[in-house]
């Protein structure tokens, strides 16, 4: 492969207007390391690369060869307006292309056809947002806002509530956990009901759960659980047996 990244880099900033100096300044380094790649004297570190891309609005392939990768090429098709867009591919097959609205949770779906055999893709999830997610994950689920889903083969953060079936890692919320059973510890702003609660437990409100065997922590309300197996290290009323 030509790597041609330094005239690459010379080319986008150029287009964009801006000095060596303006680049320099938004990556932290030095103007002398900005006018090296420009003349090919020396590469960016690998680290910088997606830096670039994004600063520039292209992708890490077309700053190593001067031409978009095979999945950019869908979105080529879109009119440059400005408009935020939320696009979901399956390789280079555009799913879902959606404008953003920060209302509206985005719809993610992982189809049985991606499954293999009857395990869930290994796919780690981020969303700068909310979203419903239609099918499992094996890979945990991480969210600015609330997240609703099926099984999770990993862990579940998110800004704001989670409503979710299985988990199989922690989870930790923002808001409100409603969850069926939770493998490890459980960290809530509100309340939290769930199945089964495998390791400690934080609430910032009441709790009502199955089986817990971590300690509770803490928690602003009731707690009511079929059986306890760790201790209580809050000020609350337990009720057993529900």
């Amino acid at each position: 492969m030509n790597l041609c990244i330094g005239t690459n880099i010379r080319q986008l900033r150029q287009k964009a207007g801006i000095s060596q100096e303006a680049l320099a300044g938004v990556l932290g380094i030095s103007v002398q390391a900005v006018s090296k790649w420009e003349n090919e004297q020396s590469y960016p570190d690998i680290g910088f690369l997606p830096q670039i891309a994004a600063y520039f609005h292209v992708t890490t392939d077309y700053l190593l060869t001067g031409k978009e990768s095979p999945e950019a090429a869908p979105a080529a098709g879109l009119p440059d307006d400005g408009v935020l867009r939320i696009l979901q591919f399956r390789g280079s097959q555009l799913l879902t292309k959606n404008l953003y609205d920060p209302q509206i949770r985005i719809m993610l779906e992982i189809r049985k056809e991606d499954y293999e055999g009857n395990h869930c893709p290994t796919i780690p999830v981020e969303v700068w947002g909310s979203a419903d997610i239609k099918g499992c994950i094996s890979g945990g689920v991480r969210a600015g806002d609330g997240v609703n889903c099926g099984n999770v083969t990993g862990g579940v953060n998110a800004g704001d509530g989670v409503n979710c079936a299985n988990v199989s890692g922690g989870v930790n919320a923002g808001d409100g956990v409603n969850c069926a059973n939770v493998s490890g510890g459980v960290s809530a702003g509100d309340g939290v009901t769930c199945g089964q609660v495998s390791g400690g437990l934080r609430s910032g409100g009441s709790i009502r759960c199955g089986d817990i065997h971590g300690d509770i922590l803490s928690c602003a309300g009731t707690i009511r659980c079929r059986r306890l197996k760790g201790k209580v290290l809050c000020d609350a009323q337990v009720v057993e047996r529900l």
